[in-house]
């Protein structure tokens, strides 16, 4: 299944102008002998961020294993963010307060104000799109899932806005993702 799943959520996401990795097929011989089909996934690095934003100079956070604040609750302090997101740029100058910024923004909005509130520090059109896309094709090891995990957030500094950026596709549309 992950071999068509991460193909087919990219291109969906692709075409509908939500930043995610480009991805193909790569038929892999080794010293003459097909070793079979595999997907190629476009790293998310600075490459990724400079061709997708224009820019390289944010920071890059990676969500892999979930667990406190994934979710963008609140948390004590923003170092405690540390816990679940990873710089992968920047790394000194990383001190996660734009994802606690983040959570008590969405905590403490009024709802008759978040849409637009939120609109100005996150990019929220390309975002409720991909987890339209996510929720139809049932990949639930992201945000939408059980346990928030594999996703990055980028924190833009040309924009002053924050995106988030899916990563691991491999089990959308899979009526039986782990055997």
């Amino acid at each position: 299944g992950s071999l068509f799943s991460e193909r087919l959520m990219s291109d969906i996401l692709l075409s509908e102008e939500v930043i995610t990795s480009r991805t193909n097929y790569a038929q892999v011989t080794i010293n003459g002998e097909f070793e079979g089909l595999f997907v190629n996934v476009e790293r998310i690095d600075k490459s990724f961020l400079e061709s997708s934003f224009g820019n390289r100079d944010g920071i890059l956070y990676k969500n892999h294993l979930g667990g406190p604040g994934s979710d963008f609750s609140v948390l004590e302090s923003s170092e405690e963010y540390g816990l679940s997101f990873e710089p992968k740029t920047h790394e000194d100058e990383a001190d996660y307060r734009a994802l606690m910024d983040l959570a008590l923004l969405l905590r403490d909005t009024p709802e008759s104000e978040l849409a637009q509130t939120l609109e100005n520090r996150f990019a929220l059109e390309p975002f409720l799109k991909l987890m339209a896309v996510m929720m139809l094709g049932g990949a639930f090891d992201q945000y939408t899932g059980f346990n928030p995990h594999n996703f990055y957030i980028y924190d833009d500094p040309a924009t002053a806005r924050l995106h988030y950026i899916v990563w691991d596709l491999d089990v959308g549309f899979s009526d039986n993702a782990f055997g």
